[in-house]
């Protein structure tokens, strides 16, 4: 016998007012490795040995990705509402160990889900995380799980093909973050909503203010793209900035950049900035320990270790760069927070359009961001009032050198982005169109 959940949001089912549900939200935090292990361990030694309710209230806390945006708003929408991080080992595990769930089965992930999904028994269920669930199983939801009255499917990356696409077509109700995916289930026959990404303005209560003499001059936050089709444009430009001008970066993507600064002078052909894969990997490796005269101690190990790893090879960012880890949930807003000038870029995936979380989290605790211009940027900034956008690498240059140049004019673009957030692109905004959405399906 299952034992008690201890939640008691959801311990008995309610009558509600038509308009208000109970809702389940299947996430995926999409974490690099570690992010337990590591950022969460620093922030709480003790939580993996917490009890699943515990482990959830520091996961929230933290806001890392959504933390409980999503549930927080619903609630306060007069809904029940619950996530799950499904990727998530330790919360998943503990839970599955509290409600007498053998985890020693390969199966024990699904198994863990469907029995959440019994335990809460929602009237819909939002997946976040499409993948957390066999495609089969997904479509028979509702037959194994009659107290379910709707499926929701939301869509944030605009990257995939028409056939990706229309495995999704089975759900009730189709939620997209990219224009071109309006277009893309259009030509399947199905309607799809445009919810964008958002900001938590909670987050705000969080975070230290931090004077402007204190402040990183110009940083970058994210995945650095070498080496991944989908994010060359990204690291190209990448590379051109740190020609230009000192930044600072925080990544601990896969493509490991060799952890030393090394000035142009010192690589023989301009070795620095090309970026290498798979058979030219080895190429480039031998270059460097032919010409290792020229190398740092710490610059020739790490190529031995790349090479042995098969790993792609990072560029190494011009003299000035500073290159640090990646940074997560409160830390990575606060990071944002004490960079006066953040920098962003789309992946190819876009197309033309923009549409990620970096737009709304930087602007959100107020700095000013230079991003990369889209078609639709004017549905959601005024392009260089609220944010500064480019449309050419020579262009991002000369648009970062006039904000350096000009810190009044940057402080009023911050404080404008900031405000259009605060005042268009929260998530209880949000919310308020996901819930009125799902009430026409119930």
């Amino acid at each position: 016998m299952r034992k008690q959940i201890n939640d008691t949001n959801f311990n008995t089912r309610k009558s509600y007012p038509m308009k208000n549900f109970r809702i389940l939200r299947l996430a995926n935090a999409g974490h690099y490795p570690g992010v337990e292990r590591g950022y969460l361990t620093r922030v709480n030694p003790n939580w993996s040995r917490q009890s699943y309710v515990e482990q959830k209230a520091i996961w929230d806390s933290q806001f890392y990705v959504y933390g409980d945006s999503f549930s927080y708003w619903m609630k306060r929408r007069g809904n029940e509402a619950i996530d799950i991080v499904v990727d998530s080992v330790s919360l998943q595990s503990t839970w599955a160990r509290e409600n007498d769930i053998d985890t020693s089965v390969d199966s024990w992930c699904l198994d863990t889900i469907l029995a959440q999904i019994g335990t809460y028994k929602p009237d819909v269920i939002y997946l976040q995380d499409i993948h957390a669930i066999p495609v089969s199983i997904r479509k028979s939801l509702k037959s194994l799980f009659p107290f379910i009255k709707a499926v929701v499917i939301f869509r944030g990356y605009p990257g995939g093909t028409l056939s990706y696409f229309a495995d999704f077509c089975d759900a009730d109700l189709l939620l997209v973050g990219a224009p071109q995916l309006v277009s893309k289930f259009s030509q399947l026959g199905r309607e799809a909503h445009l919810v964008y990404h958002s900001f938590d303005h909670r987050i705000n209560r969080f975070l230290d203010k931090v004077p402007d003499e204190n402040k990183v001059p110009f940083s970058f936050v994210g995945t650095l793209g070498f080496g991944s089709p989908e994010h060359q444009e990204r690291a190209n430009l990448l590379n051109m900035i740190s020609s230009a001008t000192d930044f600072t970066v925080y990544s601990d993507d896969p493509w490991r950049v060799v952890p030393v600064k090394i000035k142009t002078a010192d690589v023989i052909g301009g070795l620095a900035s090309v970026v290498v894969r798979n058979s030219v990997v080895k190429k480039f490796g031998r270059q460097v320990l032919r010409h290792k005269h020229l190398f740092p101690i710490s610059v020739k190990s790490s190529v031995k270790k790349m090479i042995m790893r098969g790993k792609v090879i990072s560029q190494n960012f011009q003299s000035g760069t500073e290159v640090f880890p990646g940074v997560h949930g409160l830390a990575m807003y606060q990071v944002l927070a004490n960079s006066k000038i953040s920098f962003n870029v789309h992946s190819n995936a876009g197309r033309g359009t923009v549409e990620n979380m970096r737009m709304f989290q930087a602007t959100g605790v107020g700095s000013c961001l230079l991003t990369d211009w889209g078609r639709n940027i004017s549905d959601l900034f005024e392009p260089d009032k609220e944010v500064v956008c480019y449309k050419t690498p020579e262009e991002c240059i000369d648009k970062l050198r006039q904000l350096q140049s000009n810190d009044k004019l940057r402080a009023e673009i911050a404080e404008n982005g900031q405000l259009r957030v605060l005042r268009d692109h929260t998530t209880e905004k949000r919310v308020e169109q996901i819930h009125a959405l799902i009430a026409t399906k119930l």
